[in-house]
């Protein structure tokens, strides 16, 4: 079944709503430490937040999307204990019969283009005071394999030095660490789009294991499967060079008019995102291999993929050892 409203961080924001499970908050506030540590205190229930007047900043910021599967099992429509399972059906599904993404010349995302570009007007909260500085943490990067052309997304955090220059921290064994080398092996920029404001379907493509996902298969397909139609793409780009640490020049923003800024708290949201995602994999590939498997949970404890627990109906002697 195709949820469409996943699609559009505005049409999210519309259905939290109208199911009670939105806290707006129409008090001003610092975007400095002041607006995480307002959203830690409704961390793991089951609304998510909107700051609707952050300090000095024209657009609201959400936060909260992800730390609790209630919330997100509402928006989309399936039972809490279930969503390891919707989430393993969709990639299965696209695994076996991939939607190619559409792109487009024109889209909502170009209503506006900032005639300069100055990344550090954006409402990006400092999270925590040992912070280096502002962080994009719930953006997805959208670039594609210098050899092949076959798209990749993924979720980094990309930390603001000036107007125009932002540094990544890539997790190692990303696709995008091996783009990246590949663009360096050419003397080449790797150019690539950061996209804020992604709703689940896009968070779950970016998030997919590299087992469930390979960089020959084009991962935005996930998001397609989730939404019930292809993904809609609008071309733009930024550019990354491979340092020390990655190091990326801004050349434009696009925005809507009236735009959304989104952003993850550390901790349970982290937790859940991607423990969705390593459950519904860790699941198929036990599946497979082990009679009797019935589900599994990585535990916040875990930090959400560093520990399982698997549920088996065990009816033979030495399948829980396997």
């Amino acid at each position: 079944m195709g949820l469409e409203h996943l699609k559009d961080i505005g049409a999210i924001i519309d259905d939290l709503d109208a199911m009670g499970r939105l806290i707006r908050i129409k008090s001003e506030v610092d975007i400095n430490l002041d607006l995480a540590g307002i959203a830690a205190e409704f961390e793991r229930g089951p609304r998510a937040v909107l700051f609707e007047n952050v300090k000095g900043q024209a657009a609201p910021v959400l936060i909260g999307l992800y730390w609790s599967r209630e919330l997100l099992g509402a928006l989309m429509r399936t039972p809490e204990r279930e969503l390891p399972a919707l989430v393993s059906k969709h990639i299965q599904k696209w695994q076996v019969d991939p939607v190619a993404p559409v792109v487009l010349k024109d889209g909502p995302v170009r209503e506006v283009t900032e005639k300069k570009v100055d990344v550090t007007k954006l409402p990006i909260p400092v999270h925590a005071t040992k912070d280096g500085g502002a962080y994009f943490d719930a953006a997805m990067v959208i670039t594609k394999d210098p050899d092949t052309g076959v798209r990749n997304a993924s979720i980094q955090r990309f930390q603001i030095i000036d107007k125009d220059t932002l540094a990544v921290n890539i997790d190692s064994g990303r696709h995008l660490e091996l783009y990246l080398a590949k663009a360096r092996a050419k003397g080449e920029h790797l150019p690539f789009t950061l996209n804020v404001g992604i709703g689940p379907g896009f968070h779950f493509a970016s998030s997919a294991p590299a087992e469930a996902a390979p960089p020959e298969k084009d991962e935005l397909g996930i998001a397609s499967e989730f939404h019930g139609e292809p993904v809609e793409l609008v071309a733009s780009d930024l550019s990354a060079t491979l340092a020390p640490r990655g190091m990326v020049k801004v050349k434009r923003i696009h925005r809507r008019k009236n735009p959304v800024m989104q952003t993850i708290l550390p901790g349970t949201e982290v937790h859940n995102s991607v423990g969705l995602l390593g459950e519904a994999n860790v699941l198929n590939l036990l599946k497979l291999q082990v009679p009797g498997v019935k589900d599994v949970f990585f535990t916040h404890g875990g930090c959400g993929f560093y520990g399982a627990v698997v549920q088996i109906a065990q009816t033979r002697a030495g399948w829980a050892k396997q």
